[in-house]
């Protein structure tokens, strides 16, 4: 009798511990999946490798986005590797840069680049000052999800929406005041699959 119960003692705790392995397996793969969905890179690849930028470098880049193309492509792809520079970008202003190539009006190439380096700014695990500054764009991203004759620009901006989002309960409470909810609803209706998509998740 004791050797039994010693035997379902042991199946029992081994039990135990597999399921807690499993779970435990799942939760870090939900974690990854949520992450790649996150970060925006191109044709869905995985995150370059860390890039070393010096102060000054990046400092350029940032200072130049608003006068070159070229600074927001370097931008946008500094933003798309491991341990992006999000801090230091924030530092130096990016968000107002940023925010001046989403306004009505300029180059929809600039605009998406603009509304890319935003969705991989707020998937970086913002600070919750960090977070508040990058919902400074968020009625220029709503505008263009409501409005873009593009609907690259559309996905893009349902992305940066869904990232902040997810940031927190107070990045929450502050798109949905901001009317984010409506065009994302309406964007299910799109005859796009990959806007239709974005949207849902961002919801």
């Amino acid at each position: 009798v004791c050797v039994c119960m010693c035997v379902c003692v042991c199946v029992c705790v081994c039990d135990s511990c597999r399921r807690k392995q499993g779970a435990s397996a799942r939760k870090d793969a939900r974690s990854k999946l949520l992450l790649q969905k996150r970060q925006c890179t191109a044709a869905g690849a995985a995150p370059a490798p860390a890039v070393a930028v010096t102060a000054e470098q990046l400092a350029a880049v940032v200072g130049s986005l608003t006068a070159s193309a070229e600074a927001l492509s370097q931008l946008r792809q500094l933003l798309c590797t491991e341990n992006p520079p999000v801090s230091q970008a924030l530092e130096l202003g990016v968000m107002e840069q940023l925010c001046a190539l989403l306004q009505p009006g300029i180059d929809p190439a600039l605009a998406l680049d603009a509304a890319w380096c935003v969705t991989n700014i707020a998937s970086s695990g913002l600070s919750d000052s960090e977070a508040q500054h990058v919902l400074g764009a968020s009625p220029l991203l709503i505008a263009h999800l409501s409005n873009s004759a593009s609907t690259e620009i559309q996905c893009q901006a349902a992305w940066s929406i869904g990232n902040l989002a997810a940031d927190s309960d107070g990045c929450r409470a502050t798109l949905r005041s901001g009317g984010a909810v409506p065009p994302l609803v309406a964007a299910l209706g799109s005859p796009a699959p990959a806007l239709i998509h974005t949207a849902a998740w961002a919801l």
